[in-house]
């Protein structure tokens, strides 16, 4: 799995080193001590996790916020602040803020809130849209169908459902599976797509009555939630 990115906007530089000595390795931090840079760093690189202090140089934090939430953004965002006002903090969360965290701040309390939400992304739950109450646990590298027991997946596997995922619904050709695993480097053999697609059915397919992946003749493989 690739990093966690974090994009940090912050004027001084001291909390960036603070952070960027706390923080463990699973997490790739992105600084920007300048609100129009910060806002097209977070654009660029669409981070997980967002933390924005409100003196940021060039825009004020609520207008840094307001333009973050209009084109899109959904990682929660964390603000900075040494002002402790509730009317303040309150503006804030109507915009949309998930937190609002008063300097000096305890390096321990944004661990332990990124932590929160580290374990909503490992999980993808898409029960609401199946009879087959469908999760996916990235960390675990697991899927739980129909309420069973969790079903370990080799990494491969759990590549190429992640793919389908993405593309739920659609069509995924052998090609574009191929690229997401191996970004066409060393693919092992020329059927190895459906050697792998086969081991994957024998376990979230096969014991269930309700197939998802189906295979497209000439084209590829589609999984579809029912």
């Amino acid at each position: 799995m690739g990093k966690l990115k974090v994009v940090l906007l912050e004027s001084n530089p001291s909390v960036k080193k603070t952070l960027s000595l706390s923080l463990p390795s699973k997490y790739q931090l992105f600084f920007e001590s300048d609100a129009i840079t910060g806002i097209k760093r977070i654009i660029l690189v669409n981070p997980q996790f967002i933390i924005i202090d409100l003196n940021i140089n060039g825009l004020p934090g609520l207008r840094v916020l307001e333009k973050i939430k209009q084109i899109g953004v959904k990682a929660p965002i964390f603000i900075l602040s040494s002002n402790s006002d509730l009317k303040l903090k309150l503006e804030f969360y109507k915009l949309g803020a998930y937190d609002y965290i008063i300097k000096p701040f305890s390096v321990g309390e944004i661990l332990a809130k990124l932590k929160i939400f580290e374990q909503n992304l490992n999980i993808l739950d898409l029960s609401n849209r199946s009879r087959s109450n469908f999760k996916l646990n990235k960390e675990k590298l697991s899927v739980i169908r129909d309420n069973s027991q969790e079903i370990t997946l080799r990494n491969i596997e759990f590549k190429i459902l992640e793919c389908l995922i993405q593309n739920i619904g659609n069509v995924v050709s052998r090609q574009k599976i191929t690229q997401f695993i191996w970004d066409d480097k060393n693919v092992p053999w020329s059927n190895s797509i459906d050697v792998h697609i086969k081991y994957l059915r024998d376990k979230i397919d096969k014991p269930f009555g309700n197939k998802l992946i189906s295979t497209v003749h000439g084209q590829g493989y589609r999984l579809e939630i029912k």
